[in-house]
């Protein structure tokens, strides 16, 4: 009975130490987890201070396509009524006229009527009254303003940029600033046969005019300086994209944007080859950090309905490639800069679009009662309806930006205002909200990122577990990694 007792006292403490033993390992093991996932977010915040040293920063890319022409209607009071403080020039030759009638059909349109815009020869001078545009450029060595420009004017030569760049020094000399500058295609990307050698990567042969100022047209041309040899020509789509950064680098408060080329009248290899010449400047553009694209074509190839329009071309190894042609709708009869009413009409509320992001809109919809278009109701706005206050009608920054009740407004800014201003308080809306955003404020920052750290390295069905975080692949895979990092780094500051 004794020995029996001994034994069940061994068996006991046995058990039990192996117990503490178990209950250490567990402990070790949870202290190492714990201790690696310190290590593993240390190296995570790491990473991201080197994103933000390394990153770009500044003002982040545009691109006005057919998505944008909708967007006018997201305008906010605020920004129609800062680019109608601007003057937009658009150099062209015969395409260019569809820009400048189109801003005007619009104005024409019920319910655009806020959109006003003058047409000028000589550029108009400076007024908040309505957008300007024109397509007249200052010429130095005839000592006056000229209305046409084809590329000799724009980009083959630097005796071209040269004269652009007097132009647009002449302009702030005279206290009236372009505040976009771009240039209109004519046909030149895809007018002539196309000839030379066969480009290899793309089975096209090149087409187009490349003229300069002594009216000597170089030929067909390419993308860039490897198609010199295939084309024959030194000029080429890079000799372009180089004077438009040019300048923006020189004039920095210019934006000049860049553009596609036209997008009726030529099918076959003609249009083809011109439709990759469209998308290396978009590629070009989406490659950057702070560049501005109004994309002309893409504008025209889609109808009011988002249908797209494409033609079909088989080149010479049987091969068919597919490419955009404007559609039917915004051809018309071609009696606006070769295209029709609906297609000006399109252009001109994609301008409305890019003019209000030059002026400083980020592009979220319109909220009634954010007056300074920051994308919330708060403090400042109520600073600008006391500043209003009581004001009476033929006070048009008033009247067009703080008299929002009735919709149709009334003329004077009063409690009715006030009360529609008031139920917007503290409100505000995003254009387009990151993944990344997990506190909804339409900013990816610092407090997302503190909410994606707490959830760092834990996996679905732990405690602090957040599926919103589950950023990568798009379905989520349980857990949260560097994978998802990777997500959240590329919308930071978003």
């Amino acid at each position: 009975m004794e020995v029996s007792r001994r034994g069940e006292q061994v068996m006991m403490k046995k058990q039990k130490d192996e117990t503490k033993v178990s209950r250490q390992g567990r402990a070790g093991r949870k202290n190492y987890t714990a201790s690696f996932r310190r290590t593993c977010r240390i190296i995570f915040w790491l990473a991201l201070a080197v994103i933000n040293v390394f990153s770009p920063c500044g003002k982040a890319g545009i691109i006005i396509d057919h998505e944008s022409v909708n967007e006018i209607n997201n305008i906010p009071a605020h920004w129609i009524s800062e680019a109608q403080k601007m003057l937009l020039n658009i150099p062209g030759e015969s395409h260019s006229e569809a820009h400048r009638v189109g801003l005007i059909l619009l104005k024409a349109i019920p319910g655009y009527e806020k959109f006003d815009a003058s047409i000028s020869t000589v550029p108009e001078a400076p007024t908040d009254a309505h957008l300007r545009i024109t397509s007249y450029y200052r010429n130095e060595q005839n000592n006056n303003f000229r209305e046409s420009a084809g590329e000799e004017d724009f980009w083959t030569s630097v005796r071209a940029v040269n004269m652009m760049q007097q132009h647009l020094t002449y302009m702030e000399d005279h206290s009236n600033p372009v505040h976009a500058f771009g240039f209109a295609w004519c046909w030149d990307m895809v007018i002539s046969s196309p000839g030379g050698v066969e480009d290899p990567v793309y089975k096209v042969k090149w087409a187009g005019v490349t003229y300069d100022l002594n009216g000597v047209n170089h030929g067909i041309w390419g993308l860039d300086d490897e198609d010199n040899a295939l084309t024959g020509n030194e000029l080429n789509l890079g000799v372009y994209l180089n004077a438009v950064d040019t300048y923006n680098a020189n004039f920095p408060e210019t934006v000049t944007f860049f553009t596609t080329g036209t997008v009726d009248g030529y099918t076959g290899e003609n249009g083809y080859q011109g439709y990759l010449k469209n998308e290396y400047i978009r590629a070009y553009v989406r490659n950057s950090a702070d560049k501005v694209l109004f994309d002309y074509a893409d504008i025209l190839c889609y109808d009011d309905n988002g249908a797209q329009t494409t033609r079909t071309w088989t080149d010479r190894w049987d091969e068919s490639h597919e490419f955009p042609f404007i559609a039917s709708a915004n051809l018309g009869d071609g009696s606006i800069g070769h295209i029709g009413q609906a297609g000006a009409v399109r252009l001109a509320k994609a301008l409305w679009v890019l003019m209000a992001r030059v002026a400083g809109w980020d592009g979220c919809p319109a909220v009634k009662g954010d007056f300074n278009g920051d994308c919330q109701v708060d403090l400042t706005d109520l600073v600008i309806l006391t500043d209003c206050w009581i004001s009476d009608a033929g006070n048009s920054y008033c009247d067009q930006v703080c008299d929002i009740a009735p919709e149709q407004s009334d003329g004077i800014v009063s409690f009715e205002d006030f009360a529609l201003f008031s139920g917007s308080w503290m409100s505000q809306s995003c254009s387009d909200i990151a993944r990344s955003d997990f506190s909804g404020d339409c900013a990816v920052e610092w407090l997302d990122l503190g909410l994606f750290s707490d959830t760092w390295l834990s996996g679905q069905g732990e405690s602090n577990w957040n599926a919103s975080c589950d950023l990568s692949p798009a379905e989520g895979d349980g857990r949260i990694d560097f994978y998802d990092f990777v997500v959240l780094a590329g919308d930071w500051q978003q």
